[in-house]
């Protein structure tokens, strides 16, 4: 199979790139990031490949109600296999899920694969083939990083310190159409919403660039905490902010710039983070008193949406542990917020408090991907590598009164 040194030489652009013998019927080189990357797209959406299909979670996860994603291509890579995984709820109430396929040449080893934007129950919109993935390589940014019908994968330069970029594109186009490189050392990401494309490195000062032009637009600046795990949601940037012990919720737009949203001032005793938010509800976590470099004890906290930090009416649903205080987000949907950790990942009903506990043991629950009215989805570690599962509220069990 294709690899870095059959399929590409040494000089630069232009190179010599040799199309792979597999390489799906319609698909063309995509070079709008750059030349000989070894990227290959569908020419129309005819040639999308398959649906995501489905199938019950292993004995040894822990919990009714559970699918994950079959492995239904090949062949397989031997071994362990981690598949991308990032999840947003689409306007349409649908689960727009990012995942890759992986395949394996005549060794078992990993030779290419492909990234994929799909229906979590229909069509694949989007996909990408990386032939060349030791020297290019896409992927999914850290969740959640996309808001449908737009999307994002990152692009890491594998043998040039690091440089990287991204793709963007629609649901209703089959292939990227933008792509961006990004000169220098680029420790960075990337997510993209509403207000369009937000470049995030290691300072205080984050540009915005329109999704379909690139164009500058503005710039996000954070003074007072620094910036951690940021995201968009509408015409709102979230993050999670520190300064030593102090931690709070940071939010900004247009109007009003850069506010500590949920905060505590410099009480040391007492921080906010894991926000999430579904433009009904939010939820978080609050911090209190101290033990050693944590937080002693942790909450589970609600609000309905606002965008006037005068109007937060917070309310207290249940205890949470103490691991939960990190720098992701909480994922919020239809009356339920779903929070994972180290230990597990908890369930909880915003009205009421009750909640479902998931304890990690052989799989662990992480990244809270996207919630519907019936199920949650995550991204999990299990014997086999790594996936996505969901699961099916009512068949959960009763569940936990508030405490």
């Amino acid at each position: 199979g294709p690899d870095t040194s059959s399929t590409f030489d040494s000089a630069p652009p232009p190179c010599k790139q040799v199309d792979p013998t597999y390489l799906p019927t319609g698909w063309i080189r995509y070079d709008d990031y750059a030349p000989c990357t070894g990227f290959y797209v569908p020419s129309d959406k005819q040639y999308l490949p398959s649906p995501i299909a489905w199938e019950p979670c292993d004995s040894d996860a822990g919990v009714g109600g559970c699918r994950k994603i079959k492995l239904d291509w090949g062949p397989l890579p031997t071994g362990l296999i981690y598949l991308d995984a990032d999840g947003a709820v689409a306007p349409d109430g649908h689960v727009i899920l990012m995942t890759d396929r992986p395949w394996a040449n005549s060794s078992g080893d990993l030779d290419h694969y492909m990234s994929l934007i799909a229906d979590a129950d229909g069509p694949v919109y989007s996909a990408i083939l990386t032939t060349a993935y030791k020297r290019f390589n896409v992927g999914a940014y850290a969740p959640p990083s996309f808001a449908p019908p737009r999307w994002i994968l990152s692009v890491t330069e594998n043998l040039d310190n690091n440089v990287g970029g991204y793709l963007l594109g629609a649901t209703n186009r089959p292939s990227p159409t933008r792509a961006k490189r990004l000169g220098g050392y680029a420790e960075r990401s990337a997510v993209v919403g509403d207000l369009g494309v937000l470049e995030i490195a290691n300072n205080t000062s984050l540009p915005f660039y329109d999704f379909d032009t690139g164009a500058y637009i503005t710039s996000v600046n954070k003074a007072s905490l620094p910036l951690s795990f940021e995201w968009m949601f509408h015409d709102s940037v979230f993050w999670q902010g520190y300064a030593g012990h102090t931690a709070n919720v940071g939010r900004w737009d247009k109007k009003s710039g850069s506010v500590d949203f949920v905060d505590f001032g410099l009480d040391a005793q007492h921080g906010a983070g894991s926000f999430g938010t579904d433009g009904t509800d939010m939820a978080w976590v609050e911090g209190h008193g101290t033990n050693g470099l944590a937080f002693a004890t942790a909450d589970y906290w609600t609000s309905s949406y606002t965008t006037d930090k005068s109007q937060l009416k917070p309310r207290r649903l249940r205890t949470a542990p103490v691991a939960a205080f990190i720098s992701q987000r909480v994922a919020v949907g239809c009356g339920r917020m779903v929070s994972w950790s180290a230990f597990g990942a908890w369930i909880v009903r915003l009205s009421d408090g009750w909640g479902w506990w998931i304890p990690s043991g052989a799989w662990a629950w992480q990244d809270a991907l996207a919630v519907t009215c019936t199920e949650a989805f995550f991204r999990v570690i299990y014997p086999s590598g790594s996936t996505i599962a969901r699961l099916q509220f009512d068949q959960l069990g009763p569940g936990l009164p508030a405490d």
